[in-house]
């Protein structure tokens, strides 16, 4: 998955993983210096950067803000609202485009610079988890998991996708176990078997595609 998000200078490179009932799952490429003039946004939109430093831009109440996005930073923009970017150094930002009618947590709120590593905590000898959007065809988490936890399926119900947030792991995953890290993103068709295992403690944002 990193592979293919290189990004190129002053260019931009958009890599859709996910479209569908209403949702688009984006990983944005961004080579330094590279400018996107702002647009208005149709519906609302997350944006979580996986790597680099970029500042968001956009409108709102008439006057023109700005807010840097690292590596694990997360934002909510609301439907209606120009937005842009300007990347500091090279980045990779995921948007995720999702429908007014989305069930989402409280604990997401609306223009203000969150850390996804903040919304669950760790559970000794286990795996914790915080919702942040949960829906019927569309699921995105948090997971926290302890030490040695291990999570795994002989046949995934839906497509999953995880960035690793903070920690090391092992993915088991056709016959190979590779190492994961921080920053990293792994994808498992429904329907194949897969094992994590957290090498130390670490935290990751899933999300679920669930097709009807």
């Amino acid at each position: 998955m990193k592979d293919n998000n290189q990004p190129l200078y002053r260019s931009v490179i958009h890599n859709t993983t996910y479209e569908n009932y209403g949702y688009v799952y984006t990983h944005m490429s961004m080579g330094k210096d590279t400018v996107i003039v702002p647009e208005r946004l149709k519906n609302h939109a997350f944006y979580f950067g996986e790597s680099g430093t970029v500042d968001i831009e956009y409108k709102e109440d008439g006057i023109r803000k700005s807010v840097r996005i690292r590596q694990g930073d997360v934002i909510i923009r609301r439907a209606g609202m120009l937005c842009g970017f300007r990347a500091i150094e090279d980045t990779v930002v995921s948007e995720l485009v999702f429908p007014k009618t989305s069930k989402t947590s409280t604990l997401l709120v609306e223009g203000l610079l969150m850390r996804l590593e903040n919304f669950v905590s760790y559970k000794s000898g286990d795996v914790n988890s915080a919702y942040l959007i949960d829906d019927i065809n569309f699921k995105l988490y948090v997971d926290a998991l302890d030490k040695g936890t291990m999570v795994e399926t002989d046949s995934a119900p839906c497509e999953r996708m995880f960035t690793i947030l903070e920690g090391t792991g092992i993915v088991a995953y056709k016959y190979r176990e590779s190492p994961i890290n921080k920053g990293e993103t792994f994808v498992v068709p429904r329907g194949r078997a897969y094992r994590l295992t957290a090498t130390e403690r670490m935290k990751l944002v899933v999300s679920e595609i669930i097709e009807t």
